[in-house]
């Protein structure tokens, strides 16, 4: 890491213990932040004009929300917009928005039951309906339909089995390929006493082992505050039990609660709480033409 920098300017909030199977429950050690801002920077080189993306978006109650986007070619500005991302009713997600795609015709449609179940959601943007069913034994099915919830014609296209522990993360996920309530192929994780993803073996036999910081990862904690944590990792599921998935492709899910030691010694920036949260990273994402992305979240 470049450089570890340490601010102590925000107060340590008790979390409360919570029912993660509840979407309404929020982290509230999380809480603090009021805001964030994401900043992809390209400088100009050989010639080509620099670019530069600013987001800017709300958190209230723990949760993110709308969001501005203003984009910069060689520092002047040439668009500003307002989006909306993310859409809450008694406190559940009910829709989300794709990034730059604030429209009905792209939004996701999520659906809950009486008890605040999550039972799937609905795409518009592709017309596909995708259903869970609760089983036994912390077993969920994630199955892409052929149709409506509701049409007695539609059947289940596809169906991931994903298996969770106590805490809801996932120790066991693959293709149902046949329907016959067996998972084909089998990708399997370990987690740590934080509920940190320590060990990955994926069904073609690649695996890796992940150590961790001290660090924890606020956007994590965020997203799922947002989404509710089993709710986050069941609309992975196509990732999750994919048999072609990548170790990298699950790393960059980031359902652990901390960073990892790769993670801080790739920051060339990174601040902390005096709770332990960072609260500014910057990466680079393209060493040729030196861009950097930087997250930043704000209590105030």
């Amino acid at each position: 890491m470049k450089s570890l920098l340490f601010t102590f300017s925000i107060v340590l909030f008790i979390s409360c213990s919570s029912d993660d199977n509840d979407p309404t429950i929020v982290d509230h050690s999380s809480s603090i932040f009021t805001s964030y801002i994401e900043t992809y920077d390209r400088p100009e080189i050989d010639g080509i004009e620099s670019f530069k993306k600013i987001k800017t978006g709300e958190i209230i109650d723990g949760k993110f929300h709308d969001y501005q986007l203003k984009t910069y070619f060689d520092n002047e500005l040439k668009s500003e917009d307002e989006f909306q991302q993310y859409v809450y009713s008694n406190n559940k997600l009910i829709s989300i928005y794709p990034m730059r795609e604030s429209d009905e015709a792209t939004k996701q449609d999520l659906f809950y039951d009486e008890n605040n179940n999550f039972t799937g959601f609905y795409w518009e943007k592709v017309n596909r309906y995708y259903q869970i069913v609760h089983k036994e034994n912390n077993i969920d099915y994630f199955q892409i339909l052929t149709g409506n919830f509701d049409d007695e014609n539609s059947s289940i296209h596809q169906r991931y089995i994903l298996k969770f522990d106590d805490h809801n993360n996932v120790i066991k996920a693959g293709l149902d390929i046949d329907l016959d309530e067996v998972m084909d192929f089998e990708n399997k994780f370990s987690y740590d006493e934080n509920d940190n993803l320590i060990s990955i073996e994926m069904s073609n036999g690649e695996s890796t082992n992940i150590t961790y910081s001290e660090i924890k990862n606020t956007k994590a904690h965020i997203l799922d505050n947002s989404y509710g944590k089993r709710i986050r990792r069941l609309k992975c599921s196509e990732i999750l039990g994919s048999p072609s998935a990548t170790i990298e492709e699950i790393k960059k899910l980031e359902f652990s609660t901390h960073l990892s030691t790769y993670e801080v010694d790739a920051s060339l920036e990174l601040d902390t709480s005096e709770n332990n949260f960072y609260t500014k990273r910057t990466i680079e994402t393209d060493n040729e033409n030196q861009s950097t992305e930087t997250i930043e979240f704000i209590t105030q």
